[in-house]
């Protein structure tokens, strides 16, 4: 199950890479929940490594992750 932030912008320009809003300048997160038998956890993982959208397509600097 994701869990998703909803956002009042009304002009959301889309990243290229994974579809997601905008993230310009961060990695794109995403919350799973873990199976009760699996320790019920919430678990935060890495779905983006960085933004590709019209705002900023041309200007990221390459981050390590």
């Amino acid at each position: 199950m994701a869990i998703q932030i909803p956002t009042n912008d009304h002009a959301v320009t889309y990243c290229q890479n994974c579809g997601a809003g905008s993230h310009c300048g961060n990695s794109k997160y995403t919350q799973f929940k873990d199976y009760e038998c699996d320790g019920g956890e919430i678990r935060e993982v890495i779905t983006c490594s960085h933004c590709n959208c019209k705002k900023c397509k041309g200007n990221y600097i390459q981050k390590k992750v």
